[in-house]
């Protein structure tokens, strides 16, 4: 399964996905507590483009 997930609001995730034909699932993390679980979150409140891959316990591979 494939995931996007920003710091985007749940309308300008869609607009997105309407403008660029994006086929997998967007969430928003309009609260930043994802960005700041995972460590991503920079400074300006946006989060840094990164990919993880996480096994079907909700893990990542260290």
């Amino acid at each position: 399964m494939v995931l996007g997930i920003s710091t985007d609001s749940v309308s300008t995730q869609r607009r997105f996905a309407e403008k660029y034909g994006v086929k997998f699932k967007l969430l928003s993390d309009s609260e930043k507590r994802a960005s700041q679980a995972y460590g991503v979150l920079r400074p300006t409140g946006t989060a840094e483009r990164v990919t993880f891959i996480i096994n079907p316990e909700a893990r990542w591979p260290r």
